[in-house]
């Protein structure tokens, strides 16, 4: 026969082991949800990059066409130009990924510099006056739509939605 006392004891240590286990399941858990929730912030700042890339070339489209319908006479449009430019090109710098496929007019852009590449020949393109403002209208929308897919994308691969 067990005393009580040994009894006693027997049931203490076991007590004391559940909750040993009970209290590593728990860590166990917030760390999972730590680790979900900075994968749901760096989702989120993604999310935010590609948004203010779009808005921001949508903002370049629009001050290009002026400078190109002005045909550079205006010093104020140049210089908001050049402004906006520097803006697109520091939010698209900051973008910490890149998806895979992304294409326009046949060209790959594997990373964010070949989008840079294509956004700097032509600007410059534009600069000269070389292009009329249909094709700047034709360059920057077909680069929007490209980007907001990549933005439904993410989205759908985030929130597990088919379309």
């Amino acid at each position: 026969m067990i005393s009580r006392r040994r009894r006693r004891k027997m049931m203490i240590r076991r007590r004391r082991r559940r909750r040993r286990k009970r209290r590593r399941k728990r860590m166990r858990n917030c760390r999972v949800e730590r680790a979900s929730q900075r994968a749901a912030v760096q989702q989120f700042e993604v999310f935010a990059n590609i948004e203010a890339l779009v808005t921001s070339m949508r903002a370049e489209r629009g001050y290009t066409t002026s400078v190109v319908i002005l045909e550079g006479k205006d010093a104020a449009a140049n210089e908001v130009l050049l402004r906006q430019r520097r803006k697109t090109d520091g939010i698209l710098l900051n973008i910490p990924v890149w998806p895979n496929g992304l294409a326009i007019n046949g060209v790959q852009l594997t990373t964010n510099d070949d989008l840079m590449d294509m956004l700097t020949s032509f600007r410059g393109q534009a600069s000269t006056l070389s292009v009329n403002y249909h094709d700047v209208l034709h360059f920057y929308t077909d680069l929007i739509h490209l980007l907001i897919y990549w933005l439904m994308v993410q989205l759908a691969n985030y929130y597990k939605i088919n379309f």
